[in-house]
């Protein structure tokens, strides 16, 4: 799978956020196994309110261990 168009906007927004001092290291609950999570978020804020935008989690385990590097072009099926 090539990286997406949209993949690449968002990690240029968390960029700018970690650049400009506007992320944040949030526990969430995951809607789905109810596991908690940290989770990246670029925080947005105006009129004395905070938003968060998630972009991604941090893995519980050995990265390592969950996810296979990319394959080479002379590797892919």
């Amino acid at each position: 799978m090539a990286l997406l168009p949209g993949h690449i906007n968002n990690f240029e927004t968390l960029k700018r956020a970690f650049r400009d001092g506007n992320v944040a290291l949030v526990e969430c609950k995951d809607a789905t196994t109810g596991e908690y999570r940290a989770v990246i978020c670029a925080m947005e804020h105006g009129n004395g309110e905070y938003e968060m935008k998630p972009f991604g989690h941090l893995c519980n385990a050995n990265p390592y261990f969950e996810y296979v590097p990319p394959l080479g072009e002379a590797e892919k099926d």
